[in-house]
């Protein structure tokens, strides 16, 4: 740690003639008998962030970059061309809420918000659809294999016992541990390996890859409520608002 340099006025004495002490205090503070050395006065150190505003920002944390513009809304043009809310869903077709989510099965905030929408779609029961979307990140290298198996599960009609399995599982997604899961779900083994080991549904994931990146979609998870774009695993209660928002917006 350095000290204050020290300055004198004409008046001081000359470097000869300082005591003794003095030296010792500019040249080895830790020196156990040297007085310390006047310091100056320093502003006030900011006080932490409050624990609220730090679990709020832990709660918007996404692997990968944060979208750029929290809460873009998408030219409807896009999202029609993109096919947004085209793809494997649960909720009614007809849902005043449609919800399509970016993910990447290897994201621990992933699993954090299908937790969150899981506790919605029970709070809002009829009125929200949710389709997924797969959006491995080039840092995760199990995440392009688990997405082409839940590919394979949807195709037995397991999408989402098996996505649920595979995000709590996502330390290991290794090729044996998804043959585990599908077994674990009920899945026809035999042939859930067959479409795993022949990328049967690669381009499946390479159509949602090309289409997050049409949306400028850089991290995981991204929502879009109803053409919005929104980054990040948000609180329940902010995506509840978002919901409510769209569901006034979508009334006649």
């Amino acid at each position: 740690m350095s000290l204050p340099a020290i300055t004198r006025s004409p008046s001081d004495p000359t470097p000869a003639a300082q005591p003794a002490a003095a030296k010792v205090a500019a040249v080895a503070v830790e020196a156990p008998r040297a007085a310390p050395a006047p310091r100056p006065r320093q502003p006030p150190t900011p006080a932490p962030a409050a624990p609220a505003a730090a679990a709020a920002a832990a709660d918007c944390a996404t692997c990968g970059p944060m979208v750029a513009e929290e809460g873009t809304v998408l030219a409807p043009s896009l999202v029609a061309e993109v096919g947004v809310y085209q793809g494997p869903a649960r909720g009614p077709a007809d849902a005043p809420v449609q919800i399509a989510v970016y993910q990447d099965l290897e994201c621990q905030f992933c699993e954090k918000v299908t937790t969150s929408i899981d506790q919605l779609f029970d709070e809002y029961p009829g009125q929200l659809r949710l389709v997924m979307k797969d959006f491995p990140l080039p840092h995760h290298a199990q995440a392009r294999g688990a997405a082409e198996a839940s590919r394979a599960a949807d195709a037995q009609g397991k999408l989402w016992e098996f996505r649920a399995a595979a995000l709590a599982s996502r330390d290991d997604l290794t090729r044996d541990a998804l043959i585990e899961l599908a077994r674990g779900v009920g899945l026809d083994v035999a042939r859930f390996t067959a479409d795993l080991d022949s990328h049967a549904f690669a381009a499946a994931v390479d159509a949602d890859l090309a289409g997050g990146r049409r949306l400028a979609v850089d991290g995981t998870p991204t929502l879009i409520i109803n053409g919005r774009m929104i980054g990040g695993a948000r609180p329940v209660a902010e995506l509840r608002a978002l919901i409510d928002r769209a569901l006034a917006e979508a009334r006649p």
